[in-house]
């Protein structure tokens, strides 16, 4: 049975909420006071606030009282007061701005006679809808001078109203920079000042020019797109460039393109030499660079770097490397390693003593641990991709003389090789749970080595055998992949929190054409199987939702992730919970391409904590800045058969390379018996003659 205090508690509490939103009501009204209606009620509700805050605060200290008494579960609080107070502030900020006695009236407007009829000198256009200003210096010159022209040179604004349109066009980096200002009349001109200190920089806005144009990827194909394009991109910079009226833009250009050439460290200490306003030469920077050279050598007489430095090659191994880069460098020298991998002198591979004397079994095993080639013994590519003419000089296929051995020691060598639990070359190997785990309970250690790991995996379920008719779905998310010309593409992607790296397939990077650089890493999964990786790329993406959540990161170009996710369709008829939910992946039910892994590294920064769970063996959707992510068990549409899945089929590389010489291997010549020859010669003499020329 209810008790009078329950009954008491119910009509506060409806009596907080009900003051609550008549207060909120009226906070609301305080953004739309440029509409005539929502002013008459603003005005009408403002003489109500003060008496209703304080039925609030004693709606909230009963209430309290009340909830102690009845010992309810529940902490005390008083954070709805807290929230009361400041759209309290708010409104009587608002008010206060209300009555701020008016300017004078202006002058009416001349009239002009025409023809005996008089007309206004102006016409009443349809108000300017300024742009707003987010910090990007590519935004700066058209916020400038149309903020500058409407607002801020028109002296019959206050600078109280000046203030708060400049405060309202401001987001992002912009405004965070004005937040520990406060909001005041006398604060407007510091405000302002501060924003042009900023970003009103010639020299700043001349490099961004500068790097749009040398950013701009040339096109090989003829294209309506790509010229639009350029026109709009490069056509646009140029004369923008032109605009800022530099004294010397030839000279500029040439220091522009020398800027790119230096490292960082001798351009932060150029930089610090200059002018806050100062528009460089190039004549200054080559002396700045000839006087550092100078304390370069002073400092480390004997220290030539150069000569440790060597030029990078313009091509790399694989396809991907041969496309032009067009990305910004800090300098154009890289290191060299050309250390022996076996014993870590100053040679190659091949002229290591200590390799030389191994046989050839052994050799073949360090060439496989360090990844060389097996043809040339080079590095950073694989036998198919060796353009060495020179073979092997016994047997004169594709391998390194050094790396020949016969077929009885080719046999040992491949059943030395072999795993245990090795079932032959019929059968592949098949690496589920439990041998997983048996066989790293008996191997021994290995050397670490420096190598990145990726992993994503799937299981296969037999609906057969198990009945559940259940899957896993992996997070996969889409999200707005930035190409080199800052156009956005939509791929869909794996979020996994299980690899170290982050990973995009060749066929996206062919589509997003970002500058490639090389890379020494390794991608590593399941059984230490390896993936060829083409280097490394910068990724650049944001949310489908919201183009403000952008982020950079470090990717991997590999050939392929994974197949088609999810490998079933899911049945979404029971997940009604996500219906109103914004989620990443609106397909994620169905079976699609994956362009990428985005691992650790973005994984942990996306998160926003609150989670969306329904009943058993149903997904759960994390919300992430990305949108909600869907992951765990899920029903699957009926009729289907058997889970595909990633199963590691994987051979052993020496058999590989075994049957790739017995294949190309060259049959020898049979031997012929003394009876064969006998016949050979019988039938030449009975075919042909000789006859003995006469001497004269």
């Amino acid at each position: 049975m209810t008790t009078s205090q329950e009954i008491e508690l119910k009509v506060l509490t409806s009596k907080k909420e009900q003051i609550f939103a008549y207060m909120q009501e009226t906070y609301d009204l305080t953004k739309k006071l440029a509409d005539k209606n929502s002013l008459n009620s603003f005005k009408r509700r403002v003489f109500t606030v003060e008496s209703m805050k304080q039925d609030f605060k004693q709606l909230i200290e009963r209430i309290n009282m009340l909830e102690i008494e009845m010992n309810v579960q529940r902490p005390l609080g008083f954070k709805d007061v807290d929230t009361m107070e400041d759209m309290y502030g708010t409104i009587k900020y608002a008010d206060k701005l209300l009555n701020v006695p008016a300017a004078p009236t202006a002058p009416a407007s001349p009239v002009i006679s025409v023809n005996n009829e008089t007309t206004e000198s102006f016409v009443k256009l349809q108000r300017l809808e300024l742009p707003s200003f987010n910090g990007d210096i590519a935004d700066w010159p058209l916020f400038y001078n149309l903020f500058k022209v409407n607002i801020h040179d028109r002296p019959e604004i206050l600078k109280v109203h000046k203030l708060q349109h400049l405060l309202t066009k401001l987001t992002g980096r912009a405004q965070l920079m004005c937040s520990g200002i406060l909001p005041t009349e006398e604060n407007y001109d510091v405000i302002w000042d501060a924003l042009i200190n900023r970003y009103e920089d010639k020299r700043n806005l001349a490099t961004h020019y500068l790097d749009t144009l040398f950013n701009f990827k040339a096109q090989k194909m003829e294209s309506s797109q790509h010229l639009t394009l350029f026109v709009d991109k490069v056509g646009a910079a140029i004369a923008a460039l032109k605009a800022l009226k530099i004294p010397d833009l030839a000279d500029f250009i040439l220091f522009y393109i020398g800027n790119l050439k230096i490292d960082d460290s001798t351009r932060r200490l150029f930089e610090n030499s200059l002018d806050s306003q100062e528009i460089p030469t190039f004549e200054k920077l080559l002396t700045f660079a000839q006087n550092q050279t100078k304390i370069l050598f002073r400092i480390s007489p004997n220290c030539s770097t150069l000569s440790k430095f060597v030029k990078p090659e313009s091509k790399f191994i694989g396809s991907s490397y041969n496309k032009p880069s067009t990305s910004r460098v800090s300098h154009s020298f890289f290191v060299k390693n050309n250390t022996c991998s076996l014993c870590e002198e100053d040679h190659p591979l091949f002229r290591c003593p200590k390799f030389i004397k191994l046989n050839p079994q052994d050799r073949y095993a360090i060439v496989k641990q360090h990844s060389h080639c097996v043809n040339c013994l080079g590095t950073n590519h694989r036998v198919s991709e060796c353009v060495s003419k020179h073979v092997c000089s016994t047997c004169r296929l594709k391998h390194h003389s050094l790396l020949h051995f016969t077929n009885n020691s080719q046999h040992d060598m491949s059943k030395h090789n072999e795993p245990k639990g090795y079932l032959g070359n019929t059968q592949p190997k098949l690496c589920n749970i439990s041998s997983m785990h048996a066989g790293q309970s008996s191997q021994t250690s290995e050397t670490a080595e420096s190598a990145k790991v990726a992993l994503c995996s799937q299981t296969e379920h037999s609906i057969k055998n198990t009945g559940s008719g259940m899957t896993v779905l992996l997070g996969t998310i889409k999200i707005n992949m930035y190409d080199i010309n800052g156009i956005p593409h939509v791929m869909r992607f794996l979020l996994d929190n299980g690899s170290m790296s982050n990973i995009i397939v060749q066929s996206a990077f062919d589509i997003l054409q970002i500058p490639l650089q090389p890379s020494n890493s390794s991608l590593r999964g399941l059984g230490s199987s390896n993936s060829h990786v083409y280097g490394q790329v910068n990724l650049s993406f944001s949310s489908r939702f919201d183009n403000r959540a952008r982020y950079t990161a470090q990717a991997l170009v590999v050939d392929h992730v994974v197949d088609r996710m999810p490998v079933h369709s899911v049945d979404c008829s029971n997940l009604t919970y996500l219906n109103n939910l914004q989620l990443s992946d609106d397909e994620f039910m169905d079976p699609g391409p994956i362009f990428g892994i985005l691992g650790s590294s973005i994984y942990p920064y996306i998160l926003l904590g609150q989670s969306v769970f329904g009943a058993n063996n149903q997904p759960v959707a994390v919300n992430t800045k990305l949108g909600h992510v869907i992951f765990g068990n899920a029903p699957i549409v009926s009729g289907s058969g058997k889970d595909p899945s990633i199963c590691m089929f994987q051979s052993s590389l020496d058999n590989n390379l075994l049957k790739f010489w017995e294949l190309e291997k060259i049959p020898m010549a049979e031997n012929r018996t003394p009876d064969k020859l006998y016949k050979c010669q019988g039938r030449l003499q009975s075919d042909h003659s000789q006859q003995s020329l006469q001497s004269s």
